[in-house]
C-alpha cells in the first residue's frame, strides 16, 4: 500500500511540475525537492539498495530530461476505449 501512495505521489507531483513548465511558471524547488525523495523512500519501504545518484545527478542538470526519463506520460486510464 505504500508503495502504491509513493507511485501516486510521485505522478502528481510530476504533472504539478510540467504543467507549471507548460504555463510558463516556475517550478517550485519543494515539489523537485519531493520528487526527489520519495524514490529513496520507496526503496527503504522495499529494502532495495540501488542508488539512485544517476537520476539525482539528471535531476540537477536537466529537469525536462529527468522527466522524460523516469516519468513517462501515459492515457488516462480508458481513453483509447473513449477514441472507438
Amino acid at each position: 500500500m505504500l508503495a502504491q501512495s509513493y507511485h501516486l505521489r510521485e505522478t502528481n507531483l510530476n504533472e504539478v511540475i510540467r504543467t507549471s513548465q507548460k504555463l510558463g511558471l516556475p517550478v517550485k524547488n519543494v515539489n523537485v525537492n519531493e520528487l526527489r525523495a520519495i524514490p529513496s523512500k520507496d526503496q527503504q519501504n522495499w529494502g532495495n539498495a540501488q542508488p539512485l545518484g544517476a537520476a539525482n545527478e539528471l535531476s540537477d542538470k536537466n529537469l525536462n530530461n529527468f522527466l522524460t526519463t523516469y516519468f513517462l506520460r501515459s492515457e488516462p486510464i480508458g481513453a483509447k476505449y473513449r477514441k472507438g
